[in-house]
Parts: C-alpha cells; structure tokens; sequence
C-alpha cells in the first residue's frame, strides 16, 4: 500500500473547514475563551469537584438524560474558571463523545481540537502526554466515524508515538488498553476475528495491569470479556466463547456490592452477555439453554431505562430459535411484537428483523409477504453496503506497516533520511508497477480462459437445448395423440347422455361438459400443428357474437371461480357481432377469466363488462387481486417463464397464456392492455375492431 505523506490529512480537512462560516466563528470563540482569563498551569488540575461533575454527567447521558449533563458541564466550566489543561480537556472530551454520539462531526472536530490545543504545551510532560495521546485516539474515532479509514488508522498510530515510554506507569496499560480496544473493535468490524480476539486478550491484560478496581476499570473489563467471547463465536468455537461469558458473569457477580448504585448497569450487562451465551448454545444446537439465555435477557433489558435495543435484538433470535425448532406460532406473535418496537430505528437492526420476519414469512406460506420483506431488505443492505466494502477493504496493518517505515525514517540522520526515502519511494513504485503487471496478466490469462469455458459451456448448452426441445415436442405430439382417443370417448358418452330425456340442470352441465371436451380438442390440434406463431392466414374467420363468447367463457369458469367464494359479474355485456376465430378469442378470454381467478383472494368479485366505442368492442376484466409487480410490468407479454408468479390459493403457471393472447388479439388486428388500479387489483382490456381485420383493413 502507498504511504500517506505527514500532514495529507491536515491539508485535506483544512481545506473542507476553511469557508465554513460556523466552523470559524464556533474555533476562535473556544480559542479566545482558552486564551483568556484561564489557567494553563499543570498545578491546577485533577480538581476532585469537576472528576465527580463528569461522571454525574456521564451517568446522565447513558441514562438518555442529555440536558442534564449538558447542564452539568456547563455548570463546571463557569464555576471553575481557573481549572487547569487536564481538566479542560476531559470536559472537552465528554463534549467530544457527545457530539459523536449525536453524529455531529462537525462539532465533535471542534472539541477534539481544543483538546489538543489546550495539552499542545504539555504534550511532553508525564502524564498529560497519555490525555494529548487519548485525543489523536478521539480523533481517529471521528474518522472512522466518518468513514476515512486510513485517516482514522493513522491517529490511531500517532497516538502511540505520543507517549513517553515507562513501563512502571500504571496510567499506561490503561491507555494501551483503550488503544488496544481500538484495534481489537476494527479487526471484528472487518470480520477478522481471530485477529479481533487477539486484540480483546490483549486489552483484557493490560486492564488487569492497572492494579485499579474503580468503576472504569468495572466497565472496560467487562466489555472486554464480553467482546472476546463474541469473538469466538464468530470464529466458530462456541465453547471457548461459553467459557469467556462465564468469566465475565463472575467478574461482575464479585464487583456488584462495590457500586450498588449501578445496579441497574450491572443488571443490563449481565442481560447482554446471557442472550449472547445463547447464540454459543444456539451453535450447539442446545435449544433449551439458548431459549432459557435469551428469555432471560428479555426479562432484564425490556423494561424502561434497560438496554431495550439488546432487547430486541434478542426478541429476533428467539424468533429465529421457535422457526428452527417448529413453533411458528410463538415466532409470528414475537415478530409482530418487534415490527411494532420504537427501538427498531437503526439500519442494522431493521435489516435483522425483515430478514427473520421474511423466513418467517417463508415457513408459513406467505410467499409474497417474504419476498416484500427481502426487497426492503435489500434496499436498506445496498444503502450500507458501500460503506462496509470500504471498510472490509481498509487495510490497518499495512496502514500501520507503512507509518512505522515513516517513522523510523524520520529518526534517522537527514543524510540518511534523504536515501532511505527515495530507496523506498523506488521500491514502492516498483513493487507497484509489477504487481500491476502481475495483476494484468494475471487477469488476462483467467478472461481468456474463462471465455474457453464459458464458450465450451454454451456449447454444450446449446446442444443440451437442442436435444431436449426434441424430446418436448416429440413427447407433446405423442401426448396430443393419444390424448384424442379418450376425449372422443367422453364426446360420446355425453352425446349419448343428452339423447336421453334429462332435467334442464342435468342437460345445461352436460353441455357445458361437451363443450369445454371440444375446446380441449382444439387446443390440442394447435399442439399437433405446432401453432405457436398465430397467422390470420391460419385463423377461421366469421361472424361470431362476442357476448354470447363471453357468457360462455363465464360460464365454464364459474364452477372454478366456486372453489375460491369468488363471484363472476357481468356488467353491461351488450351483444356485439366481430368477424373473427371463434376458437381463438375463446382461449384469450377464458386466460385473462383464469388469470383474474388465479391472481385474486378468496371472497372477491370479478367484472366483466362488454361496450362499444368508435368502431371498437372493447372486453374488460377486473379483479381484486395482487396486482402486477412493476418488476414484471413489461415482460408478462413476452414468451418467457420469468413471467411465471404462483397464485394466491398457490396454484401454479407457466407465465405464457398472456403471451399466446397477445398474439391472438394482434392477428386480429386488436390491442390487448392492461391497468394496475391505486385501490388494488388489475384492469386487462382488450380492444377489437367491429368486423374484424377485414374491416380494419
């Protein structure tokens, strides 16, 4: 990786501040406030009053209490006017972290500055070069806030080189264990967690170094534990991650009766690490541990002033939990509990709960609801997705690599210094240029490689096609064949039974039964003559009344229409003569009758309506159904099985009658479309000239 020159990012974001009217006028009033009237003397500092004035602040603020905190501090930094550097600066550091919170960049830049402007003097003195150490780490959090990785990499290098190295201070291993959290935090974001689990055990030492048992100690060590137990579950060894829980779990049993005025801190992380323990007996399919952990984890963090975000997020793995194990029932009433959560706000948590509730969908049938839900899901992962391939793609250790390389060069003598640097400058570029080189040629032989295999595939393919759209018609011939023998059999038997003297509703079934056995004779000389492509030169023209068609169509269809409670209404079908094929437009209108019973839920209505308009008969067929995904719009014409849906009921289709009909309608030189309504549901029109094509023409 290329090297960043030293003060790259300086120039970059003085030019994105410069021109900022609030950005000025905000820096010079911190700066003139610091200048004035305030003590910069060391000797002023660690004041008892404004230690406890923070962390009541800090209290506040995790408590969702933020004007209260902000009054807090503002209270310090009027009653103590004369607080020295150190001071100031953790009251700017709380400012800092607050504005990050809120993610107001901006303002959090402007307090990590006046962090440093105000340690700048003392950088070099034991014990404030830690606190100008602890504001370049503040500022690589801002970065990698902000998405500027390989900014917020390098902050988090220098923060290192500020300190004046002495092993024996305690005070240390408490920064190198913040700074090792830090390391630790981007090797799990980058799914590096191995590399992550190494860090948190490093953290978790360093915090032990301290030889403190305050409250911050409390706090780091049991997120640390917690983090590494995480992070062994994400690399797959749930017992190792069981095993740190336990740790922590005890670690904080013993530390309760030393603060109980955080008990309700100690309660929230104690539900956080139990609903983590049941993802590791999730991993070991102990269904009844992982239950019992995530159940408890609820009981803690769903009440008010809890951790109701961890709540949720556990409400979701138990839903996921009674998917697995077939109790669905429990996961739906869960899931809905958690679509309603005013906590459920941030991109990954709603990514989580449309993923779960889409399975959800899934199991219990609901096709359509899961495939709505992993299409918002979608939306949100490709908002986000940009951002976490940046940062899968951030390189920290090469980052760090190349600032030790700057920084040993800059110890050098300039002599020296001038050598090594164009040395590495060269080799840099070299080592570029031939990876480059490399690359391409690597990538040239893999594409032409590649277009071998893809071209041997489509070969092969194409062949494979060959053989079986053979077969397919071979065996749609032989199908239509010896389909002919029993259907006239039944042509028969009906024939037969209508000779014998029966009641008008036994004679109106059997007709409509020898009827539709005709159209099935039809449609199965098609097959035989392998009508595909509807010529009107091929077409059996005459005069046909639509309305008497559509009556019969409606007819045939009301009995499948019954299956679903759906009822067929005609409105205003007037009788309109066209000189047309009758076969034909009998299979256009019983697809669209068939579409609008497929498509449409139980207990809904179907019109059919049949008007005239400027030398046109014009059928409309609405329903109530599902409509037409607009994905789908303008490919439900075409000959392609990407058109293909399952009906409401889950009947299934082959996505080509309306294809068929389009060809149909066009040979007789009318128009077929179709209208999605706001209200639900789809309009199909079909537009054909009074007369017919001859007309027409």
């Amino acid at each position: 990786m290329a090297s960043v020159r030293p003060g790259y990012y300086d120039d970059a974001m003085g030019k994105l501040l410069r021109g900022k009217l609030r950005t000025a006028v905000l820096l010079s009033c911190i700066f003139i406030v610091i200048a004035c009237g305030r003590s910069n003397t060391p000797g002023s500092d660690n004041l008892p009053d404004i230690s406890a004035i923070i962390e009541r602040a800090t209290v506040y603020k995790d408590q969702g209490a933020t004007k209260k905190a902000l009054a807090l501090i503002d209270s310090a930094r009027h009653t103590y006017p004369g607080a020295g550097p150190a001071d100031r600066s953790r009251i700017y550091k709380f400012m800092a972290n607050w504005s990050l919170g809120k993610k107001d960049y901006e303002l959090a830049g402007l307090y990590i500055d006046s962090m440093q402007q105000v340690l700048n003097p003392f950088a070099k003195q034991t014990g404030y070069d830690l606190l100008y150490a602890d504001s370049y780490l503040m500022k690589g959090d801002l970065l990698f806030s902000q998405g500027l990785y390989s900014y917020a990499f390098q902050y988090y290098f220098k923060s290192r080189e500020q300190i004046l190295e002495d092993s024996a201070r305690k005070d240390l291993h408490f920064f190198t264990a913040h700074y090792f959290e830090r390391l630790a935090m981007i090797s799990y974001k980058q799914e590096n967690f191995a590399l992550a689990g190494s860090y948190y055990k490093k953290e978790v030492g360093e915090i032990d170094k301290t030889g403190k048992s305050d409250f911050n100690y409390i706090f780091d060590k049991q997120g640390a534990l917690s983090n590494l137990s995480s992070s062994f579950l994400k690399s797959g060894l749930p017992d190792s991650a069981l095993f740190y829980y336990r740790e922590a779990l005890q670690f904080l049993e013993q530390n309760l009766t030393k603060y109980p005025e955080k008990k309700d801190f100690f309660e929230m992380a104690r539900g956080v690490i139990v609903g983590n323990m049941g993802d590791a007996w999730m991993m070991k399919k102990q269904y009844a541990l992982a239950e019992r952990s995530y159940r408890e984890d609820i009981d803690i963090n769903d009440r008010p002033g809890r951790y109701k975000q961890d709540a949720l997020m556990t409400r979701l793995k138990l839903a996921r939990l009674f998917m697995q194990t077939g109790r669905l029932s429990q996961a739906g009433l869960l899931l809905a509990s958690a679509g309603r959560s005013p906590v459920l706000a941030d991109t990954d948590s709603k990514i989580n709960f449309l993923m779960t509730r889409a399975d959800y969908s899934q199991a219990v049938g609901k096709y359509v609801d899961a495939l709505d839900d992993l299409r918002k899901r979608s939306i949100l992962r490709d908002s986000i997705q940009q951002y976490r391939r940046k940062l899968l793609s951030a390189n920290m250790n090469g980052i760090f690599k190349v600032m030790e390389m700057e920084s040993e060069k800059r110890s050098m003598e300039k002599r020296d210094q001038f050598e090594s640097a164009a040395i590495l400058v060269f080799s840099i570029m070299v080592f570029i240029i031939l990876a480059m080189l490399s690359r391409m040629i690597y990538t040239s032989r893999r594409r032409v490689k590649d277009g071998e295999t893809r071209n041997s595939e489509l070969r092969l393919t194409l062949r494979e096609m060959e053989v079986t759209t053979r077969e397919r018609i071979r065996v749609s011939d032989l199908l239509a064949h010896d389909l002919r023998n029993p259907l006239h059999a039944l042509s028969t038997i009906v024939s037969l039974m209508l000779e014998d003297n029966r009641n008008d509703e036994d004679t109106e079934m059997l007709g409509i039964a020898k009827e539709s056995i005709m159209k099935i004779n039809l449609i199965i000389d098609d097959i035989l003559h392998k009508d595909k492509n509807v010529d009107q030169g091929k077409l059996d023209f005459k005069e046909i009344d639509l309305a008497a068609l559509l009556r019969h169509s409606v007819a045939l269809l009301r009995f499948k229409a019954a299956e679903k409670q759906q009822k067929i209404i005609k409105n205003s079908v007037r009788s309109l003569i066209v000189f047309a094929d009758q076969h034909k437009l009998w299979r256009v209108f019983n697809n669209l009758l068939v579409n609008a019973i497929k498509f449409s839920p139980n207990n809904t209505t179907i019109w059919v309506e049949l008007n005239e308009s400027d030398g046109l008969a014009i059928l409309s067929i609405r329903d109530e159904g599902i409509g037409i995904p607009d994905h789908l719009k303008e490919r439900i014409f075409q000959n392609t099985a990407e058109a293909r849906r399952v009906g409401t009921a889950g009947e299934e289709t082959f996505g080509l009658g309306l294809y068929a009909s389009k060809q149909i309608v066009e040979a007789h030189a009318g128009k077929i479309t179709f209208d999605d309504r706001p209200e639900g549901g789809t309009t199909f029109y079909v537009c054909l000239p009074l007369g017919g094509p001859r007309s027409s023409s």
